[in-house]
């Protein structure tokens, strides 16, 4: 009969350890953002280099009050989606001719290349889904897991010159902490 007590005083601690365990992790979203502000100057085509453009910006998770609260006791992230949107535009018929998304850190990187051929209009509203397809959502967890700020850029060519455009990055993710 004592063996049967132990026994079943064991799994009963078992199961509510696994319960507390449960309980004291949270989870929640987090949205990083940058915009990019790009200008292209009108003689940037006399020169030759035919609408080029880089810009980067440097991002820290910890803007996010969330993940500032959680920040030592964060286990992991979790890349949901990541998207760009082009929030505005100085001129109506401007197209990127080439263009290069990045967000790395000094130890991780992940990159798009875009667009698809020909070319891809710029129109304020319009959204562009990064995938996957290369293990870049995997690279960016990585990087989130240094827990520090890292940057996030953008280069290529338009096919006009003397325009503006902003477009901004979001970076989705779900955030798995230990409870405070």
């Amino acid at each position: 009969m004592m063996k049967i007590k132990i026994v079943l005083f064991a799994v009963l601690a078992t199961v509510v350890m696994g319960a507390c365990d449960k309980i004291t992790n949270v989870t929640f979203d987090s949205d990083i953002k940058a915009d990019l502000e790009v200008y292209v100057p009108e003689d940037s085509f006399k020169s030759g280099i035919d609408g080029a453009f880089s810009v980067s910006e440097t991002v820290d998770p910890l803007s996010d009050p969330e993940v500032k609260k959680y920040i030592d006791n964060i286990n992991g992230w979790d890349v949901t989606g990541v998207f760009g949107e082009v929030i505005s535009v100085s001129k109506e018929g401007v197209s990127l001719i080439s263009a290069d998304i990045e967000v790395f850190s000094d130890n991780d990187n992940a990159i798009w290349h875009l667009p698809a051929p020909p070319s891809l209009p710029l129109v304020v509203g319009q959204t562009i889904s990064l995938d996957n397809t290369n293990g870049q959502w995997d690279a960016i967890n990585n990087i989130l897991d240094e827990k520090k700020e890292f940057t996030i850029s953008l280069s290529g060519a338009t096919d006009q010159g003397d325009i503006t455009f902003v477009i901004r990055i979001t970076i989705s993710t779900e955030v798995e902490a230990s409870a405070l």
